[in-house]
C-alpha cells in the first residue's frame, strides 16, 4: 500500500506531508494498514479548488523545506500526484498521456 511507501521513504530520512484528495473521507484518512505500523505526517493539507491553490498550500506548509517528490498513497491520488508533481516541477508521470493508467493505452504505447 502507499503506506508502506511512505514508512520506507520516512525511513530514509524524509519528512512526510499527506495531500488529502478532495472527497476523502475522514475515516479513510485515519485508516493505516496493520502492516504500516504508525504514521507520521509533519502536516497534512486538503487539495484545493485549484492546481494552482493545491501546489501554493503545499509549498506553504512545507515551510521552505524542499519539496523531493510527490508519490500517490493509493488509487485515488494518481491523478493529482501526477498533475501536482507536474506543477512543482518534480520528477513526474506527467499528465502529456491522457488516461495513461488504461490498460489498453499502456499496450498501444509499448507497440
Amino acid at each position: 500500500t502507499g503506506c508502506l511507501v511512505a514508512n520506507e521513504i520516512a525511513k530514509r530520512g524524509c519528512v512526510l506531508m499527506a495531500l488529502w484528495t478532495k472527497g476523502f473521507s475522514e475515516e479513510m484518512k485515519t485508516h493505516v494498514p496493520q502492516s504500516a505500523g504508525t504514521m507520521h505526517y509533519f502536516c497534512e493539507v486538503d487539495e484545493q479548488d485549484s492546481l494552482d491553490s493545491t501546489a501554493d498550500a503545499v509549498r506553504a506548509a512545507a515551510q521552505g523545506r524542499e519539496l523531493a517528490a510527490c508519490v500517490a498513497g493509493g488509487e485515488a491520488g494518481v491523478d493529482l500526484a501526477d498533475a501536482l508533481s507536474e506543477k512543482l516541477g518534480l520528477r513526474t508521470n506527467g499528465t502529456d498521456i491522457p488516461n495513461r493508467r488504461d490498460k489498453k493505452i499502456q499496450q498501444e504505447l509499448v507497440r
